[in-house]
């Protein structure tokens, strides 16, 4: 069995914790970095810790002689690196909440120690982007739409999206951007000869989607937990009148695949086996994601 010791007291601890412990993880302390929170209440009662903490420092000094501990890092954003580089020095196992920072200047001081960091971009870990992955989509136009309300949280969460298309891509290179005050719109080159438009739109009332198109098949994201595979087309006629709908092939709801959210099950899993492996959803990967956020914006 092994132990993992908790930094933060959000709502999304919740979801971490249920499928910590589903993985096999004994939980043992918390850590609120917010001295008013109500939530870590909430949470001891729930999870039974074995000691709170209202100081991460204090925490970190007293885990320094701990064996077979890993650690969940999910504080404020502004907290995430500082924090990061401290419980590094532990040498021990960190899965820690995306984006990690919002500024891709902060990253670097971490690659030394990337085999002891895994960052939380659940949605990698999606059934229907590992199916996607698979197929190894060449030749095919890609369409992302992206409802973001700020360029701010367009860096804090729709970097989601970004984790997405980089690896299932690996690099995208900007060949073509224009911007207003009211939305961005850039074209991408990736392999396999597949071009990418996102068009971040902010505070338009849609849904995030992502649309891959080829010559014989479709794939909807839309929302991004639920994917269709079309491929051609049926002919339907009303009152004398044809018309022609895509013919669904396959779909996938991440919704209904456990009562956990959405990825977390399979990335705890994920993070509980891979001690001495190669992980994908590194500080390498996570650099590049909010390098590509920033090129996006400026």
């Amino acid at each position: 069995m092994k132990n993992l010791s908790i930094i933060g007291s959000s709502n999304i601890i919740y979801h971490h914790l249920d499928s910590a412990k589903k993985c096999g993880f004994i939980l043992r302390d918390i850590c609120t970095t917010n001295k008013k929170s109500k939530n870590i209440i909430a949470l001891n009662k729930k999870y039974k810790f074995k000691k709170v903490y209202f100081d991460w420092r204090k925490m970190l000094h007293e885990h320094k002689n701990f064996k077979n501990m890993h650690y969940l890092i999910a504080p404020r954003i502004k907290d995430a690196d500082k924090i990061l580089y401290e419980f590094l020095k532990l040498d021990k196992k960190i899965l820690i909440e995306k984006p990690v920072s919002i500024n891709s200047k902060n990253f670097k001081k971490f690659f030394s120690k990337s085999k002891n960091i895994f960052v939380a971009y659940n949605r990698i870990f999606y059934d229907s982007i590992s199916f996607l992955k698979q197929k190894e989509i060449k030749n095919s136009f890609i369409k992302v739409f992206i409802p973001e309300t700020s360029k701010k949280n367009f860096k804090k969460n729709s970097c989601h999206i970004i984790s997405i298309l980089l690896f299932l891509f690996d690099n995208l290179k900007i060949t073509y951007k224009i911007k207003n005050k009211n939305f961005i719109t850039v074209l991408f080159n990736a392999k396999n000869h597949n071009v990418v438009s996102l068009d971040i739109c902010f505070g338009s009332s849609q849904n995030f989607s992502i649309d891959v198109y080829n010559k014989k098949k479709a794939y909807i994201f839309k929302p991004i937990e639920f994917m269709l595979e079309l491929e051609g087309m049926t002919k339907k006629t009303v009152n004398f009148e044809n018309f022609y709908l895509p013919k669904k092939i396959r779909h996938i709801d991440e919704y209904k695949k456990n009562k956990y959210k959405p990825g977390f099950l399979k990335m705890w899993k994920f993070f509980y086996k891979s001690d001495n492996t190669i992980h994908y959803n590194n500080i390498f990967f996570s650099y590049k994601i909010m390098k590509l956020c920033e090129d996006i914006l400026k």
